[in-house]
C-alpha cells in the first residue's frame, strides 16, 4: 500500500514539472513574437503603408493570443499546484 501511495505521488510530481515546462511555452512564444515584431519594425521603415497596417493588426492579434494562452496556462498550473499541496498536506497528518 505504501508504494502504491509513493508511486502516485511520483507521479503527481512528474505531472507538476511537465506543467512547469509548459508554463514556460508561451514565454518562449514571446520571445519569438519579440523577433516578429522586429520584422514589422524594418517594414516600417520601407514606407509601405497598406503592408504597415497589415503587420501592425496582425501583431496585435498575435500578442492578445500569447496573453490569453498565457493566462489559461498559469490558472491551470497553480489550480493543479493547489491541488497537490492540500493532498501532500492531507498525507502528512
Amino acid at each position: 500500500m505504501q508504494i502504491k501511495n509513493n508511486l502516485q505521488l511520483i507521479t503527481k510530481l512528474f505531472l507538476v514539472l511537465i506543467e512547469s515546462f509548459t508554463l514556460l511555452l508561451p514565454l518562449w512564444m514571446t520571445d519569438l513574437y519579440i523577433i516578429y515584431i522586429g520584422n514589422i519594425k524594418n517594414q516600417l521603415l520601407n514606407n509601405n503603408l497598406s503592408r504597415e497596417i497589415n503587420y501592425i493588426l496582425q501583431s496585435s492579434i498575435l500578442g492578445l493570443l500569447l496573453v490569453f494562452l498565457w493566462i489559461i496556462t498559469l490558472t491551470y498550473f497553480i489550480s493543479d499546484l493547489k491541488k497537490l499541496i492540500f493532498n501532500l498536506s492531507k498525507r502528512m497528518k
